[in-house]
């Protein structure tokens, strides 16, 4: 098993990974990867599985060591209040249920 440096994320980073249970995903986009996790502060994701929208703690993860686990800045940061908004609607989304019609 493998974690993330958490002082490797920084807010804004989006984390996507490859669940070697999620091969029906990558097959029907013909994609590499299958999920895809915001961080919102440091070491603080939210994402979205079939339990609904949530907010993990990354020191808590452990990822497969056969699992593809990347983390994607942008090259020019966006305006802090816009990060700010970003950050706001993912954490208000919190509960939210899923939605698999909007997933595919």
């Amino acid at each position: 098993m493998k974690r993330i440096q958490i002082d490797s994320v920084e807010p804004g980073d989006i984390m996507f990974t490859a669940r070697p249970r999620s091969k029906v995903v990558r097959f029907a986009t013909q994609g590499i990867l299958s999920h895809a996790m915001i961080c919102v502060q440091h070491g603080s994701f939210i994402d979205s599985t079939m339990d609904g929208v949530q907010a993990r703690n990354l020191q808590r993860e452990l990822f497969e060591d056969n699992e593809k686990v990347f983390h994607f800045r942008l090259k020019e940061p966006v305006a802090p209040e816009i990060l700010s908004n970003i950050i706001d609607y993912a954490r208000a989304e919190i509960g939210a249920r899923y939605s698999l019609p909007e997933a595919i």
